[in-house]
């Protein structure tokens, strides 16, 4: 029997770009769900990443399965419709089919609802008694996430960044209105045992690695105790956190004597009212300078990602973003326009609001505007996002960061040519588009 597991590209994502050779991190759903495939079935096992890779599908595959965000579900769509055609069952799982679940059954033989540790091997057992189900939903009943190694041996790591990705903490407790994570685990936030993390870090033979966990702060007490145990293995890593990480410090001095060498933190805003609009309560703008000085001092280079196109934000205010974002010495800054993605409560206020001007989910993808900004056009907070980023990375100002903290120059310097790079790919992407100004 042959599986077959894939990621669809979306618009800028595919097939590997300057851009995704120097930043993409190697993804661990498919790598987790082929480790999930109960064993004694033998089952032939592919991956592909589209984003990375164009696929090769000659063969035929009895299941296929799909896993897609809102951006590349037009992509998995059409997979699925090709797949289906030549005899697969196609089965079609990730945060868009949670969200969309009725208008994912019309392409799919079968959709996961939710996490799929328990619902995707007993789909096998379904399948090979030839009694499939056509949905299968697993519960948020219990914080302990329990999974298996990923199957890396199955993924082209030539393709990613040399650091291995690792999740110990799935979900967020936070409840910004605007986040897929959020609504995908309802507010939960299942860890995984602290002593499979650990196996899995020192499987790995590495010193360095990546913790895609979306919010370590969301539990602290695990994450004290995961830190303690990770100090032990003399090991570098970075990850992503909320800007209160400074709040507790007896959490963050742990967090750096466990290797810690780096943060992403969700700035999101430099505009109170938008904090409040999305229920980011976590974050306190006045604190901010405040809170990039502490991990300064700890020599910790802080990547910031922004969103653009909120109720609060004007022309003025988001052309104005990029030397405030130096000011507060960020040392990477990413830009996102703010993206109504399906059944999240800011998708359900702009429906109701009539703001909604596409349902063409290829379009939501952070680079597109999709609904009616409150101060401008699309097409002039278009213009004003390339601007933005075209400023933040001109080799100026990339070195003009560098100094922000001592260490990791180089990478950071690399990080700053990726982005540059990913202006490139948009640019000539809104060329081809014919939104460009250039």
């Amino acid at each position: 029997m042959k599986l077959l597991l894939v990621i669809p590209y979306d618009n800028l994502y595919k097939y590997a770009t300057g851009y995704t050779k120097l930043l993409g991190y190697e993804p661990l759903t498919l790598s987790v769900l082929a480790a999930l495939v109960p064993t004694e079935y033998n089952i032939d096992i592919q991956i592909v990443d589209e984003g990375m890779e164009r696929g090769r599908y000659n063969d035929h595959y009895d299941i296929v399965g799909i896993s897609t965000v809102t951006s590349a579900s037009k992509r998995a769509y059409e997979l699925a419709a090709y797949f289906k055609a030549q005899g697969s069952h196609v089965a079609m799982g990730g945060h868009h089919i949670t969200l969309m679940p009725e208008e994912a059954k019309e392409h799919a033989d079968t959709i996961f609802i939710g996490r799929s540790e328990k619902t995707w091997p007993k789909f096998f057992h379904d399948f090979i008694k030839n009694t499939p189900q056509k949905v299968y939903i697993q519960e948020n009943d219990t914080d302990e996430l329990c999974l298996p190694l990923p199957r890396r041996d199955l993924v082209k790591r030539s393709n990613y960044l040399r650091q291995p990705v690792i999740i110990s903490n799935c979900g967020c407790k936070n409840k910004c209105n605007f986040c897929s994570i959020s609504k995908f685990w309802n507010g939960c936030s299942p860890k995984r045992p602290i002593a499979d993390v650990i196996e899995e870090i020192k499987s790995l033979n590495t010193k360095e690695f990546i913790f895609l966990d979306p919010n370590q702060y969301s539990d602290k007490e695990y994450s004290k105790e995961l830190y303690t145990e990770i100090a032990k293995l003399n090991i570098k890593w970075g990850g992503l956190t909320t800007h209160n990480i400074t709040d507790d410090k007896e959490m963050l001095n742990l967090m750096v004597k466990s290797g810690c060498s780096g943060v992403f933190i969700g700035f999101e805003t430099l505009e109170e009212g938008n904090l409040s609009d999305m229920n980011k309560t976590s974050n306190t703008i006045q604190k901010y300078k405040e809170t990039i000085q502490i991990l300064h001092d700890y020599h910790l280079p802080i990547t910031g990602s922004f969103m653009v196109g909120l109720d609060h934000d004007t022309k003025a205010s988001l052309l104005a973003l990029p030397e405030k974002i130096h000011e507060l010495k960020i040392d990477i800054m990413r830009y996102g326009i703010v993206t109504p993605v399906p059944n999240t409560g800011f998708y359900h206020k702009l429906v109701q609001e009539g703001r909604i001007l596409t349902k063409d989910w290829s379009l939501y993808d952070s680079m597109h505007c999709v609904f009616q900004p409150r101060h401008m056009t699309p097409r002039e907070l278009e213009d004003i996002f390339l601007k933005i980023w075209k400023e933040s990375y001109t080799f100026k100002n990339i070195f003009r960061r560098l100094n922000y903290t001592p260490n990791l120059k180089i990478l950071k310097f690399l990080t700053g040519i990726g982005f540059k790079i990913y202006v490139h790919q948009l640019n000539k992407l809104y060329k081809t588009e014919g939104k460009s100004s250039e």
